[in-house]
């Protein structure tokens, strides 16, 4: 299962999405694909949701206790993660490809160009609190930072920041602070500006 967090919604594997408030289900929705991510608009009105094995988005319109889908987005390859920025602008995904998803929210999910990429699959994904930069990480062992405001100038790369295995999660704990997690057993924190 998936959680969106504190926002009430829970995305099965079994195929269907489940609406909750409170520990109490308040609508299931069954889903012809299996949920990989999913992330709730800062506002609370949208739920995206990335498909496990389909290099797909689908974008549901949250309407009381229900969901109701509203638009698919093809993308270049699944992902595994997707985050909403704070300020709502922005989704990012963690692609299994090797280019990190950006897309800009205010025009309908289109990808932002960036010359942003890893050297291998995605796995995790966050934006800093003021959605002025976006980390990526996954298996090549390193943390990718780019500039939201900025996406053709060159990312912040951690080389090695988890040398001994994969980035299982990348957070950040304020504007400048990444902390991360590997199958290292490994908690670490990085410095980064924009």
């Amino acid at each position: 299962t998936q959680s969106s967090g504190s926002s009430g919604i829970n995305a099965e594997y079994g195929g269907s999405i489940v609406l909750t408030r409170g520990g109490c289900n308040l609508s299931t929705t069954p889903v012809k694909y299996t949920p990989a991510g999913l992330a709730v608009s800062p506002s609370g009105t949208v739920l995206a949701v990335a498909a496990a094995d389909d290099p797909t988005l689908y974008l549901y319109d949250i309407e009381g206790d229900s969901i109701v889908q509203r638009q698919t987005v093809s993308l270049s390859a699944s992902c595994e993660e997707i985050f909403y920025s704070p300020d709502g602008a922005y989704l990012a995904g963690a692609s299994k490809g090797r280019s990190p998803l950006l897309l800009d929210v205010n025009l309908h999910y289109k990808p932002v160009i960036h010359c942003w990429s890893s050297s291998a699959s995605l796995k995790t994904c966050s934006f800093s609190p003021d959605s002025r930069m976006v980390a990526y990480a996954g298996i090549d062992n390193n943390i990718l930072v780019g500039c939201v405001e900025k996406p053709m100038d060159s990312p912040i790369k951690i080389i090695r920041a988890h040398p001994l295995g994969t980035i299982n999660r990348v957070r950040w704990s304020d504007e400048g602070t990444i902390v991360s997690t590997g199958s290292d057993c490994q908690v670490r924190q990085f410095t980064v500006t924009c």
